[in-house]
């Protein structure tokens, strides 16, 4: 089934906004829009759920590394030289 003008319109809107909902860091406005259109679409559905699964690896491949607190605190250093 092909979407129509209106749908695919929505659909990019969609995608747009995806990356802010997954990192947190869309509106409440924005998160009821997306919530209602996955509600609605089917594709839009699939790619939510697709670029969950593909974060989900990313973070399983990359992992959290410990971070020296001497690197920390020089970069600290160099923000406040720079402000």
């Amino acid at each position: 089934m092909a979407l129509n003008k209106d749908e695919h319109s929505e659909c990019e809107k969609f995608i747009e906004l995806i990356s802010l909902m997954l990192d947190n860091e869309a509106s409440s406005e924005e998160e009821e829009y997306l919530a209602q259109h996955v509600d609605d679409s089917a594709p839009c559905l699939e790619k939510l759920e697709s670029e969950k699964e593909y974060r989900e690896m990313l973070k399983k491949k990359i992992g959290m590394k410990e971070v020296p607190v001497d690197l920390i605190n020089a970069i600290k250093t160099k923000i406040k030289s720079l402000v």
